[in-house]
């Protein structure tokens, strides 16, 4: 009887922890809504964002990656185009209808099973503003840390964790996005550990969007230098439905 009398104390203890844990994620999650756009940033439904990925070895340029993203908070949708020139090469998105995978190559494919998180607002290679928003709305398992380090850079650590995948997000002292970072893996168990640390922002309808900085993680080559930058975001734009239609 002392044994499990001890095992209920412990798993009362463990639930009181785990809600000051998330009370603490909470609070520090609304401080970086506040201080990203607060109202403004509260009010997204939808989002556009096309960036790109710039990669090179002591000033000589590799190559670039540019990505699309559309997000639609309400209608549960989320689409990410890799884009080369004008012509899309690659597409996944995620509809109530389910989730696909496009490429030239090997046509339409559904998502794998289990592929779809709850908390998956997030874009390739970065969590970014929209997955700190959709955490801040509830989603996913929160962990706070308050004194905390990401990429060599101290903060606030917010991380949210949904089976094998976390989302973290480093907050300065009055809640600015500094960085954040992804770590998942895929249906073939590969890592994916990639994050941005933020060196410039632009104001959106309100929104204080990272709009620049420099790519890290374990994801990145050695000796590689990469670094992001938005070339357009749109906030609350319309979507007519073409935008979620394969290719």
């Amino acid at each position: 009887m002392k044994v499990w009398a001890r095992a209920g104390t412990l798993l009362a203890l463990w639930g009181v922890l785990a809600q000051a844990q998330d009370g603490a994620a909470a609070e520090l999650l609304g401080r970086g809504r506040a201080a990203m756009g607060g109202a403004a940033l509260e009010q997204i439904g939808t989002y556009l964002e096309d960036y790109s990925l710039v990669g090179s070895v002591a000033g000589v340029r590799l190559g670039e990656i540019r990505i699309r993203v559309y997000i639609d908070f309400k209608g549960k949708r989320r689409r990410w185009e890799f884009v080369q020139g004008d012509k899309v090469t690659n597409v996944a998105q995620i509809t109530p209808q389910g989730g696909y995978t496009w490429s030239e190559k090997e046509g339409t494919k559904p998502l794998g099973e289990g592929r779809e998180p709850t908390f998956s607002y997030t874009t390739p290679f970065k969590a970014g503003l929209m997955a700190l928003l959709a955490a801040s709305r509830g989603e996913g398992r929160l962990e706070a840390r308050p004194n905390g380090e990401l990429f060599g850079l101290r903060g606030s650590l917010v991380t949210v964790r949904e089976g094998d995948t976390s989302y973290s997000f480093l907050l300065g002292p009055d809640g600015t996005l500094l960085a954040d970072r992804v770590n998942s893996k895929d249906e073939r168990n590969n890592t994916l550990d990639a994050g941005i640390v933020y060196s410039e922002y632009r104001v959106v309808k309100g929104v204080r969007v990272p709009v620049a900085g420099s790519i890290r993680g374990s994801t990145v080559p050695p000796l590689v230098s990469a670094q992001f930058r938005v070339n357009r975001v749109e906030i609350n734009p319309v979507f007519d439905g073409s935008e979620f239609k394969l290719p």
